[in-house]
């Protein structure tokens, strides 16, 4: 029973997802944690949305400024890396690396 109540909201968010162009996820994740719990509806989540963005890629491919995606990437992708290290380690590490960036000693 659970998983068609998953299905219903999961379609109903789609649907308004596709007419909006946004919100998907905001209305399909407390369905997921009521449904399975936090440590499975945030994967669930990741998979839906790159399957999503994919989608999207290719729906519009023809049409998708790939300079500004290479701008927005160069900044983005760093700053990602930046950030999983910041919560993944302690602040002395996260420092270090800013401080020593192009080095290639690591501090004992």
């Amino acid at each position: 029973m659970g998983f068609i109540f998953v299905l219903i909201v999961g379609l109903l968010a789609g649907t308004i997802s596709g007419i909006v162009g946004t919100g998907s996820s905001i209305m399909l994740m407390p369905v997921l944690v009521y449904q399975y719990g936090p440590k499975e509806a945030v994967p669930i989540m990741a998979v839906a949305a790159v399957m999503a963005n994919l989608s999207r890629i290719l729906a519009w491919w023809r049409e998708v400024d790939w300079r500004a995606c290479l701008a927005y990437s160069a900044t983005g992708i760093p700053a990602a890396a930046l950030g999983y290290a910041v919560v993944t380690r302690p602040v002395w590490i996260v420092f270090w690396m800013i401080w020593n960036m192009g080095q290639r000693s690591v501090p004992e």
